[in-house]
């Protein structure tokens, strides 16, 4: 039996129409108060008139990571955990949920893995928990945790939560983690990547001049599936497809929608101004900020991150971002046109 968190969310949503494709049994935890929009969307994409037989197929438990009582329950006759579910903001004022959900969330379900004796856990961590290089420019899996001025709120959050995975490696239990770059995916429009598509179809005018590592949710969840299926465990692997200018996913983005690229590149000097005033607006109206001080660093940084590990262990070709990109504009259009 396969138990997913976060499976409400995009890469859950991915996670649990494979699995349930694939035949394999499955309980899925959620929360009373989780929205089934993006798993649903997903399913009637991919299944198509029959989504709904695919549908029925995970057994849905009422649950949250914060409540151990709740997932030792949801642990029972559990032999493989994928646990993805997790809390990403950029927020100031987000910073005690983030280590709530990323590293006490985190630490409940290693602790009831541990408890029920499931044989295998995969955690799905972020890039973001790598910190910065030591040396070059390039992320890798063995860098060490510096605690960098550029290291983020949730970054540090993840990382924390790689502790706890790794304590519960310590104690016996077989873990795997996993660090995704950027994912992108059909999903909810309104929120995380998606968003991105969003922005570009509805005239965005600036792009800023840093890079990043992007990836199809399609392949980290093929990613998962095999390192789930082969005798390794202690170790750790960076999933990431491409690494990509963000003036060049936004062209490729307006491409696909058959709309103008953004032109005018935002300045370090610009994007600083701009936090500041939007930092200045959500204490005036109550409303989060549209870019924060964290966001505008990251969009001016260049990060590069190595995909060697993963692509020599598995054996393993990315998705070209490019096809990414375009299948799911070509999905989105027929909502947002």
């Amino acid at each position: 039996m396969n138990f997913v968190t976060g499976g409400t969310g995009l890469l859950g949503s991915y996670l649990l129409l494979e699995l349930t494709k694939k035949n394999e049994s499955v309980k899925a935890l959620r929360r009373d108060t989780s929205s089934m929009d993006v798993i649903k969307k997903v399913f009637k994409i991919y299944f198509e008139e029959d989504w709904e037989k695919y549908f029925e197929k995970i057994e849905w438990v009422n649950g949250d990571i914060l409540d151990i009582v709740s997932l030792q329950e949801a642990m029972n006759e559990v032999d493989y955990v994928f646990h993805s579910a997790g809390y990403v903001s950029f927020q100031p004022e987000d910073k005690k949920k983030l280590f709530q959900i990323n590293q006490q969330g985190t630490a409940n379900v290693v602790n009831a893995a541990l408890k029920k004796n499931v044989k295998k856990l995969i955690y799905v961590s972020s890039t973001a928990a790598l910190d910065k290089p030591d040396n070059d420019n390039v992320h890798k899996e063995d860098q060490r945790w510096s605690n960098s001025k550029s290291a983020t709120h949730y970054g540090k959050s993840k990382y924390l939560g790689e502790l706890e995975a790794w304590r519960g490696y310590e104690e016996g239990l077989d873990i795997i983690i996993i660090n995704p770059s950027i994912i992108l995916g059909y999903g909810d429009y309104s929120k995380g990547s998606t968003k991105l598509f969003t922005k570009v179809y509805n005239g965005l005018k600036f792009y800023t001049g840093g890079t990043s590592g992007f990836v199809d949710v399609k392949d980290v969840v093929e990613v998962m599936l095999q390192l789930m299926n082969i005798d390794i465990h202690g170790r750790r692997f960076i999933v990431n497809a491409e690494d990509v200018r963000f003036k060049r996913i936004f062209e490729l983005i307006a491409k696909a929608f058959d709309k103008p690229a953004p032109k005018w590149r935002a300045t370090p000097f610009m994007a600083g101004i701009y936090w500041r005033l939007e930092w200045l607006k959500s204490k005036l109206t109550g409303q989060q900020a549209i870019v924060t001080r964290e966001t505008s660093k990251a969009g001016q940084r260049h990060s590069y991150y190595s995909n060697q590990k993963i692509k020599e262990t598995l054996g393993y070709q990315f998705i070209p971002i490019q096809d990414t990109i375009h299948e799911i504009a070509s999905i989105l259009k027929k909502e947002l046109d």
